[in-house]
């Protein structure tokens, strides 16, 4: 009698315990179904307009604007030429975010995660005129232990505050100077064979690359050294914009021409433009630099007798 009883018992515990866990489980189940796979379902090909904005930030108002294959920044009255390949990298950012866990499903704790008007950078993207997303990002938080960098956001008109790996406060930054082509020259070093530099007088000189050794006039040059140079003149950028436009220029004063193997020969040129000297980019057709700030002159316009042993 008491042995039926206790397996009657037993019987119902087991039950009991199997209902309890799969209770568990289901409620488990349901909560990471509410966690987004992807934050952002957008085709990035087809962003036209990628605003971002910021209130506490000088309540700057950046706009991003694609034209045709590539992006210009819009800034009041006045429109910029942009990196492309930076913009290229953001909209892949976007792309990419997949929310780590859910922070928190509260239109109280938004002011706490700072993903509220006031506080986020809101980033909104358009298509001709539609919008497609908008995200508000707001604070981050960093981890002593893991040393993981995690910010939070939100989507406009929801409620759940998602946690995702990354410090995109930096990376969504309303300042315009941040996105305008900075480019002076860019290319792989290693694809670069021939450097023209032309000077005033009889100052001129040329170094080209044969058997994998540089020379200047038949003679052998250091590879240390113009492998420095190359390091250096390859992933060149400056932020001195000289803003003037339609500028006439009309005979250059120094002159780089950079040759070599899969991209066309690059030509940088520097011109006397009033009190300035002012120097171009066939990279950058756009932009307008001035030469004499953060020592780009003699950065890349060297003397022949650098390469002498």
């Amino acid at each position: 009698m008491f042995r039926k009883i206790n397996a009657t018992y037993l019987i119902i515990g087991i039950a009991a315990l199997v209902i309890i866990i799969f209770i568990v489980e289901s409620r488990d189940t349901k909560t990471e179904r509410t966690i987004r796979e992807t934050l952002i379902s957008v085709d990035t090909s087809q962003i036209s307009v990628l605003e971002i904005y910021s209130k506490n930030e000088k309540n700057q108002h950046l706009k991003l604007l694609k034209e045709g294959n590539n992006w210009k920044v819009k800034l009041e009255n006045k429109s910029f030429a942009a990196d492309n390949l930076m913009i290229s990298n953001l909209l892949a950012l976007l792309k990419n975010l997949k929310p780590q866990r859910l922070a928190a499903n509260d239109r109280e704790k938004f002011a706490e995660f700072q993903v509220n008007d006031t506080s986020a950078v809101q980033v909104n993207l358009q298509n001709n005129g539609k919008n497609l997303a908008k995200l508000y990002v707001g604070k981050f938080s960093f981890n002593q232990q893991t040393r993981q960098m995690t910010s939070f956001v939100r989507l406009s008109d929801e409620t759940e505050i998602y946690a995702v790996d990354g410090f995109l406060r930096m990376s969504f930054n309303s300042d315009p100077l941040t996105y305008r082509n900075k480019i002076i020259a860019r290319i792989p070093p290693e694809n670069i064979t021939k450097l023209t530099f032309s000077y005033p007088a009889d100052s001129s000189f040329t170094l080209i690359k044969q058997m994998e050794k540089w020379k200047m006039k038949g003679i052998e040059v250091p590879n240390d050294e113009i492998n420095r140079y190359l390091e250096k003149i390859s992933h060149f950028e400056s932020r001195d914009f000289f803003e003037k436009e339609n500028l006439s220029l009309k005979e250059f004063l120094f002159s780089l021409q950079i040759e070599g193997n899969n991209f066309l020969p690059v030509q940088i040129k520097v011109f006397k433009y009033e009190n300035n000297f002012i120097l171009t980019s066939s990279q950058n057709l756009d932009s307008y630099f001035e030469a004499s700030k953060s020592n780009l002159m003699s950065e890349i316009f060297i003397s022949s007798k650098k390469w002498t042993r």
